[in-house]
């Protein structure tokens, strides 16, 4: 009888002890549990999670712009020109090369007299600026303190379009590539690169931005943004950065960016912006295998007072020449060459160019 007292002692205990484990965490927290009707806040992310989250939605714009209508991948051709008149149009034999079928045959001239750039529409022919229609039109190359001049050029009527205008040109300094989704799908517009001056052209409908599926990217790893501290010169340096197309330009920097990397310090040439970044040229050890031969581009967090930076490799980004044969990049400078392999930010293009 004693026994059976013991037992049921024991049992009514266990299931005591079983209630209580049985309640809610917050409650055994000494908090209340939510109502059916409370919202439940979910768990802030990781500094990890977020950091993801940024350079995603960096990658996300960064997609956009490249594939935009007035992105890098809808330019089609770039001629380099000199003193004289040059023809523009779709017609076989004209200097400037434009779409067949899409473009007059016949759109008009370009006139250079030393520094003085004009366009010159053919009869029959006209073009736009402000809503002014003009038969010529002085034009700024994209050196040019206030802009370049883009000539926008419309199919004419019956040819894929509806606009009676041929041709419409903008003097707006914001039409950069990837400024603007709702440019002609036809523009020129003029180039300085050092003593060469060029004529770029634009198509909207170019194979190449029709057939972009994206770039693809090393895994996003917080560990490859890094602490960078601006160290300067005793006295600034001029620094040559070279280019595909041969032409070198000077530029005067006050020091380098210095940095760990996985224990190990290294250095880069920062070009200063506008905004307080600098703006990097770099290759690394996977230059022309992993990631594109002619290097990455990266531009910094806004610097500190002193100068000092975090650089986030996640954000390398291949220059427009990986694209495109048209363009005109710059490349490393000597001494901005990595020796260990950076295995962030975007990868070679499937089908990168080599010039």
């Amino acid at each position: 009888m004693r026994l059976s007292r013991r037992l049921v002692a024991l049992l009514l205990l266990l299931t005591a002890f079983g209630g209580a484990c049985a309640q809610p965490a917050s409650e055994l927290r000494g908090e209340a549990a939510p109502g059916p009707d409370q919202e439940v806040v979910a768990p802030s992310p990781t500094a990890e999670q977020a950091h993801e989250a940024e350079v995603e939605a960096w990658h996300v714009e960064r997609e956009r712009k490249l594939a935009s209508p007035t992105g890098y991948l809808a330019l089609v051709g770039l001629t380099w020109i000199g003193e004289g008149r040059h023809t523009v149009g779709s017609h076989p034999d004209s200097d400037i090369q434009l779409p067949v079928g899409r473009a007059p045959e016949r759109l008009g001239e370009i006139v250079v007299r030393g520094e003085q750039l004009r366009f010159v529409a053919a009869e029959g022919q006209s073009v736009t600026v402000d809503g002014e229609r003009v038969t010529e039109l002085a034009l700024r190359a994209d050196t040019h303190a206030d802009g370049r001049t883009t000539l926008e050029v419309h199919a004419p009527r019956g040819k894929g379009g509806a606009d009676s205008d041929p041709s419409r040109a903008s003097t707006d300094p914001s039409r950069a590539e990837g400024a603007s989704d709702s440019a002609a799908d036809i523009a020129f517009w003029m180039v300085r690169r050092g003593p060469r001056l060029g004529v770029r052209v634009r198509d909207a409908q170019s194979a190449l931005r029709r057939e972009y599926a994206g770039t693809a990217r090393f895994p996003v790893d917080m560990s490859w943004r890094v602490r960078a501290r601006f160290v300067p010169f005793a006295v600034p340096r001029m620094v040559s950065i070279p280019s595909v197309h041969g032409v070198s330009s000077q530029e005067l920097l006050a020091g380098e960016l210095q940095f760990e990397l996985h224990g190990r310090t290294h250095s880069l040439l920062p070009l200063p912006e506008s905004d307080g970044s600098y703006w990097l040229i770099f290759s690394d050890a996977t230059s022309g295998d992993e990631s594109y031969s002619g290097g990455r581009f990266l531009v910094t967090e806004v610097a500190d007072a002193d100068g000092s930076t975090w650089i986030d490799f996640n954000r390398s980004y291949n220059p427009p020449c990986a694209y495109s044969s048209v363009t005109t990049c710059p490349l490393p400078p000597e001494g901005n060459a990595l020796s260990v392999p950076v295995r962030a930010g975007e990868r070679a293009p499937a089908s990168a160019t080599h010039h």
